[in-house]
């Protein structure tokens, strides 16, 4: 039931959190500083008789500071008055040293007066005690001071939702692991998970369901690793450790003395079918994937930074090629992600340093032998890799939310291209843009377009702007709002690469379009399946019964273009006339090919 996995969950973490708060407790380590041995004794004693283990002490005020440094106690019990050095020296000391500062120190003194409580104070003593000690009372302080420490400590090294270690108590076990494991000579892994699509699933459920979620798949995690027998020490306060809540919905799991890696694939394996199983978070049943990414240590890195970075790469790859899957860390995927991660720093400066361009591919129009429009396509003249087509960084712009800038962009400088042709007397040559489903949403899109259009003088029939099928359907009532904004500026509007999405012939009827295009995967079927030359004619049929202007685009062949002219398809784009061209080479090609002195 899931009430009861609920309950459970939260037994077992009050539990292991109990036992090792109550462990941590009598393992602490106490120093007493103190120049009366008698005294010493007693106190030892006390504290050996109600569990603690470790309990130091040092007479020597001048040797005490120095013990403190190199072994930083827990809670130091420090005399005030000794021979030398007294306690407010030493706690100066301690005060002005950043790596101990932190540590709790009660004061032991037969000077009860409010001065010396007070200068006590000032110097930053935590408690005060007394002398002669009231055993009950020095033993309560310190339990109640170890207490206070271990919850900071849980605070600074605990992952307060999942009480898992955080990142930095992690670092420290991975670091610990590692050299143990070169001291022995055997292997560790780090697997890396990330919940699948966890961002939708906190949006449609609200951040709290998505914090019981993350609760209930660490206790999962921490099942499925209990449950596993490739792994050694894994068990109470050592499971507990090795899994980590690295942030967010990342998990990392430390797989300790492993006898081949392949074993590592086993846990991640066991991971994967225990997702099979529903989550249940207020009552509703809920379903949900991770993809894992594992490193093993010492082939895949040497540091912990290292093996952490090279396990949440295996993972992004896992997303990239499917999600719900583990994948193995190799050297050409970090290859892979050094070059992406590259490519982003550098996509960041790319137009402040002019290193995008538009290539314009000419439209012919067979039925008179002109060049009447072009389609606009950038391009990224990278500094080190060369020119790279939009398939190789538009994605990585709106993953990056670059898309707008570069989009808009694109617009001005299609209208500056636009006016060029207007000046050197190319009047009826036609510009065709491509809008991402990013820009087409963007409340001032017609707005922008008519404002760049305006500062160029230009008729607003020159532009058409391309939208795929799948951008049209998304959100049905807001496409036809914005379609009939850019209607009212005047633009065009073609559907691209018809016939290889939704295909819906209902939104013909709803949405305001002027044109289609014949994708270019119809044309190049042409010659190789029966039913491509069927599919490409009803295209063109079904533009011309709706008045529509039809576009091929991909034309390479004389027997693709004959085609066309047979089926009355007129305006042809593609490589048999002309590649993309940048502007001046257009106006060029524009020049010759209609014949303009």
């Amino acid at each position: 039931m899931p009430t009861a996995e609920i309950e459970s969950i939260e037994s077992e973490e009050r539990r292991i959190e109990e036992s090792m708060l109550e462990e941590g407790l009598l393992n602490a380590n106490i120093l007493m500083v103190d120049d009366d041995p008698v005294l010493v004794k007693i106190i030892g004693a006390q504290l050996r008789a109600i569990g603690h283990r470790n309990f130091n002490s040092v007479s020597d005020p001048y040797v005490a500071y120095e013990y403190i440094v190199r072994n930083p106690p827990d809670l130091i019990l420090l005399d005030l008055v000794m021979p030398g050095l007294n306690g407010f020296d030493i706690l100066k000391l301690i005060r002005e040293n950043s790596a101990i500062q932190h540590l709790p120190v009660v004061m032991l003194t037969s000077s009860t007066d409010a001065e010396t409580k007070l200068e006590a104070l000032g110097k930053g003593v935590t408690d005060f005690l007394p002398k002669p000690i009231d055993s009950s009372e020095l033993i309560l302080r310190i339990r109640n001071l170890l207490t206070v420490k271990a919850y900071q400590d849980r605070l600074a090294y605990y992952d307060p939702l999942t009480g898992l270690p955080n990142r930095l108590l992690y670092m420290d076990r991975l670091d610990w692991a590692m050299k143990n494991a070169k001291r022995n000579r055997t292997q560790i892994a780090v697997l890396d998970i990330g919940v699948d699509h966890f961002r939708k699933i906190n949006e449609s459920l609200g951040p709290g369901a998505g914090d019981k979620l993350l609760k209930a798949l660490a206790q999962r995690l921490l099942d499925c690793v209990r449950q596993t027998d490739v792994v050694s020490h894994v068990g109470g306060e050592e499971l507990w450790r090795s899994i980590s809540r690295l942030g967010g919905d990342e998990f990392s799991i430390l797989l300790t003395s492993l006898a081949t890696a392949d074993n590592a694939g086993y846990v991640a394996l066991r991971i994967l079918q225990a997702m099979e199983q529903p989550f249940w978070v207020n009552d509703q049943e809920l379903f949900i994937s991770v993809s894992i990414g594992i490193a093993i240590y010492p082939v895949d890195g040497e540091s912990p930074d290292v093996i952490l970075q090279h396990a949440s790469s295996a993972t992004d790859q896992v997303k990239k090629l499917g999600r719900a899957n583990y994948q193995f860390f190799s050297e050409s995927l970090h290859k892979d992600s050094r070059r992406q991660l590259s490519l982003e720093m550098d996509l960041h400066k790319a137009l402040e340093r002019n290193e995008l361009v538009l290539h314009f591919q000419p439209q012919i129009d067979q039925t008179r032998n002109r060049v009447v429009g072009a389609e606009a396509l950038i391009r990224w003249q990278h500094p080190v890799l060369g020119t790279l087509a939009p398939d190789k960084f538009i994605p990585l712009a709106e993953k990056m939310g670059l898309i707008l800038p570069i989009g808009d962009w694109v617009l001005k400088e299609v209208c500056r291209v636009a006016a060029l042709c207007q000046s050197l007397a190319l009047t009826e040559i036609e510009f065709s843009i491509n809008i991402s489903a990013h820009q087409f949403l963007l409340d001032s899109l017609a707005e922008n377009i008519h404002q760049y259009l305006e500062e160029h003088a230009l008729p607003s029939a020159l532009l058409t702007v391309e939208l795929t099928e799948s951008v049209l359907v998304k959100d049905v009532e807001t496409t036809a709002a914005i379609l009939t904004q850019l209607r009212d500026v005047g633009v065009k509007v073609s559907i691209d690469d018809f016939g290889t999405g939704y295909s819906s012939l209902s939104y013909l009827q709803q949405f305001p379009v002027d044109e289609l295009k014949v994708d270019r995967s119809f044309l190049t079927g042409l010659s190789q399946y029966k039913n491509a030359e069927a599919i490409v004619s009803s295209i063109i049929r079904l533009a011309k019964d709706l008045g529509l202007k039809i576009v091929a685009e991909g034309v390479e062949t004389e027997q693709q273009l004959s085609f066309l002219r047979a089926k009355e398809c007129s305006i042809i784009q593609g490589y048999y006339y002309a590649k993309p061209l940048e502007a001046e080479a257009l106006i060029a090609f524009i020049k010759t090919f209609n014949r303009v002195l």
